[in-house]
């Protein structure tokens, strides 16, 4: 699997994932979607037997594309799954409003527990304007990081500092929605940084960042 060796980094992913035939064929026996479909027992739901057993696969075999696109990172707060811990497979309209959705390639993505928690993401409502047949002609309220660029929205100083670009609706919800700003997400930053600094790979504004911080907190 394709891995970052950055601790940090914000994406725009340019792949969505690629269902095989039989992944297809499988996916398109579910329609209409039921709620129990992406991941509750499927036993007494009128599925064909074996659907579950499917299901799984797919949804392991979702996981490891995604890996592979987003190399892995938190696709919200860009974290390293080394720094964040396991990512899950999260929906970007989220499931639980949108079902036709739930298999939609370009609606999912890896998202850290914290983004991707109760306090945070959760079932908010991304979408601002809805269509229910086709998910390409919906509006998002958030970035979007197959249709947005991250730097369109937000500006951060060597991937430290956080704050919305002028007049951008979305950067400002996304800083708001994850904590982007919060003291969390930039002690993990703090930590990539770092991480990166310990294996010599610091580029020079990110030394002149470092040295700027310690001079302001510890006076040399």
């Amino acid at each position: 699997m394709k891995t970052s060796t950055k601790g940090h980094r914000f994406q725009n992913l340019r792949h969505v994932i690629q269902y095989s035939r039989s992944e297809k064929v499988f996916i398109t026996s579910l329609i209409p979607f039921q709620s129990v479909d992406w991941d509750k027992s499927l036993k007494k739901t009128g599925r064909p037997r074996g659907a579950q057993a499917n299901r799984d696969r797919l949804k392991d075999s979702i996981k490891r594309k995604l890996s592979v696109i987003q190399y892995p990172h938190c696709i919200y707060c860009g974290i390293h799954t080394e720094l964040v811990g396991n990512l899950q497979r999260d929906h970007i309209a989220p499931k639980e409003i949108y079902l036709e959705f739930i298999f939609e390639a370009e609606n999912l993505v890896l998202a850290c527990a914290g983004c991707n928690g109760f306090i945070k993401k959760n079932n908010f409502d991304t979408i601002s304007r809805y269509n229910k047949n086709d998910y390409t002609k919906c509006t998002f309220k958030i970035i979007h990081p197959y249709r947005d660029r991250f730097q369109d929205h937000l500006d951060f100083d060597e991937n430290l500092f956080v704050k919305p670009k002028k007049y951008s609706r979305k950067g400002k919800l996304n800083i708001s929605l994850f904590e982007l700003d919060g003291v969390m997400q930039t002690m993990h930053r703090s930590a990539a940084l770092i991480k990166r600094a310990l294996d010599g790979k610091l580029t020079p504004a990110q030394k002149a960042l470092c040295n700027k911080i310690r001079m302001k907190e510890y006076g040399f």
